[in-house]
């Protein structure tokens, strides 16, 4: 099984699986305690989209043409993780909390 969160606009230094004492994110911290949890990471990008579109193709975005939020939609021809792990027999889900129009 394989499940990818991405938190836009947390500090690590306020969730308890990276020690804040006084956390209140039981769930995240118990998924963390389970799985792999990441302590040094960087990105390609400080815009959510950029950045987003890069983890999940391993493109830069030059080469996917994404730089802004909102603008913008990543070519379907560019393979995906979930694209990948659906060939390879996964069910691939995406939950966001973003509203699409």
């Amino acid at each position: 099984n394989v499940l990818v969160i991405t938190l836009d606009t947390t500090r690590a230094d306020r969730l308890g699986c990276y020690g804040y004492a006084r956390a209140k994110t039981p769930v995240l911290d118990s998924l963390a305690a389970s799985g792999a949890l990441c302590e040094q990471t960087s990105t390609v990008a400080p815009i959510t989209l950029a950045a987003h579109s890069s983890l999940f193709t391993g493109f830069y975005p030059p080469e996917t043409g994404l730089f802004t939020n909102g603008r913008g939609q990543l070519d379907a021809s560019i393979p995906t993780l979930a694209t990948e792990l659906q060939q390879a027999g996964f069910a691939a889900v995406a939950l966001h909390g973003l509203p699409i129009s």
